[in-house]
């Protein structure tokens, strides 16, 4: 009888320790998963040829930049108003500046929209030009997304303001008379969940316009 009193708890102890194991690991996997913040790509567009600094303060690790930085975090550019950019430091032409980091982030869909995989093509155009994005962002955003997304049977997708923009701060010289940048948040789902619609509002592109546009996924 003692024996198997013994058994018993030992057999107590191992199944408590495998879910004290189990909750650690979902905790640490919620508050510690690395996200890539995948290809935001910066867009200039003066009203004439000028020179522009785009500094990048980014509270993650920076791991791919293209072309490299002149300096501290910082590229250094001559734009033109169809939106070709000049590298001082690789003398060579571009269409936008773009960069790839990973970071700690917690993801927060307290609104946002389901999107059958199938239905991502249109689903993006029509938001994307409510985020102010013109025909040739739009296309440069879609073509990354859609194969991604569009395996998907549903997405969850949220774009993502505030938090985006304090993690990753643009300080661009002279200033812009428009900043347009658009996160979007996608998470893989196997079924259609009740989620209240995002409100998106359309900003001004007016005088000196930078967009940018980048994304995370799970």
């Amino acid at each position: 009888m003692k024996n198997k009193t013994n058994i018993i708890l030992k057999i107590s102890a191992v199944f408590i320790l495998a879910v004290i194991i189990g909750l650690a690991l979902k905790a640490y996997y919620e508050n510690n998963i690395r996200e890539v913040d995948y290809k935001p790509v910066i867009y200039l567009y003066p009203e004439n040829e000028i020179e522009v600094e785009v500094s990048l303060d980014y509270a993650g690790q920076i791991t791919h930049i293209y072309p490299a930085f002149n300096h501290d975090n910082t590229w250094k550019v001559t734009a033109k108003p169809d939106g070709s950019l000049f590298d001082e430091n690789t003398q060579r032409q571009y269409k936008y500046l773009f960069w790839e980091g990973i970071y700690n982030r917690k993801w927060n869909f307290d609104s946002g929209f389901v999107v059958k995989g199938a239905d991502i093509i249109p689903f993006l155009e029509k938001k994307l030009e409510i985020l102010g994005l013109n025909h040739a962002e739009m296309n440069d955003f879609i073509t990354y997304w859609y194969p991604k997304l569009s395996e998907n049977e549903y997405n969850l997708i949220h774009f993502d303001f505030e938090e985006y923009t304090n993690i990753a701060k643009l300080n661009i010289t002279p200033n812009p008379d428009s900043l347009i940048r658009v996160f979007m948040l996608a998470q893989k789902i196997d079924a259609p969940i009740d989620i209240p619609p995002q409100e998106l509002s359309t900003p001004t592109r007016t005088g000196f316009v930078a967009v940018e546009w980048g994304g995370s996924i799970r």
